[in-house]
Parts: C-alpha cells; structure tokens; sequence
C-alpha cells in the first residue's frame, strides 16, 4: 500500500484520540523508531517509525525491547516532552508531514508549546522536535550541508 497525503489524513483523523492526553514515557527501541506512551483515560502506545523501506506512524499495543541506554535524541524527547499534554494533531493540505502539538513547561515555568514535526518521506523521513517559535532543538536524523547523514556517535546494531 502507498503511503500517500490521503493515507496520512486518514491516520491524523484516528490520531486524534491522543488530544488532551499526558505523555507518561517515551522510548527508542531502535535507531529509527520512538514509542511514546500516552494516557487519555486509557493507555494508548503511540509507534513512530522513519525506516526507509516501512515508514509509519500508528497505535499499537505491540511493545519493543528498550536499549539499557537511552539514545540522545530519546534523552532530549524525555526532557521537553514527559508529563505534557497533547495540544493537536495535525497535517497540513495532502504533505506527509505530520505535526503533534504539545503544552508543556519550560525552565521558568511558563506554560509553551512544542512541536513534533513527523516527517514520513521513505529514506528522507525524520523526526524533528521544536519550539515554540519553530527552532529545531534537535532531529532523530542530522545531515550535513552535502545531505550526508551525521553520526555523532554510531549506533550498535542490535
């Protein structure tokens, strides 16, 4: 099945359970997936995968085991994202991008929101996290200025 505009719609509209509920964890199983788990009067597992050959974004109720160590960019997810509440749930026009509003806290305690920016685009697809004035703080995925990918520290394969 192609994973078009039309088929992302369709996902963004069953997402939209998810609004209003609190981040309660988030994991990254492998090196492209992240797993957040969301409590709307019920537990929902959220599945974000950016592998190029099997990109998507669902529910599920199927649980990956977690590395002992969490990755940098699960770090980082953790730090701005637990214990916030889903804002939205969106797309815009037929683009493959979806974006999940979150109302958060920042280090003054004011009340703000960031974006998760779901890029689902085959071997460009990614995972970017952003601010309130539409920074990026950071992206499961770096490339550099030639669109090489920019490993920091290289993964272990599992």
């Amino acid at each position: 099945m192609a994973f078009d505009g039309i088929t992302l719609h369709s996902i963004v509209k069953e997402l939209q359970v998810l609004i209003g509920g609190k981040v309660n964890q988030i994991y990254e199983p492998t090196a492209n997936t992240i797993y957040m788990s969301i409590y709307n009067k019920k537990t929902y597992a959220l599945n974000i995968d950016t592998t190029a050959s099997n990109y998507r974004i669902h529910l599920t109720t199927y649980s990956r085991e977690n590395p002992i160590q969490a990755p940098n960019f699960c770090m980082i997810l953790r730090k701005y994202l637990i214990s916030s509440k889903i804002k939205n749930i969106y797309m815009e026009g037929l683009e493959r991008i979806c974006y999940i509003e979150f109302e958060c806290f920042n280090e003054m305690n004011d009340k703000v929101t960031r974006t998760l920016a779901i890029e689902l685009m085959g071997k460009y697809s990614n995972i970017v996290l952003l601010n309130e004035n539409n920074t990026i703080i950071d992206a499961l995925k770096k490339y550099d200025s030639e669109g090489k990918s920019r490993d920091i520290m290289p993964r272990k394969k599992i």
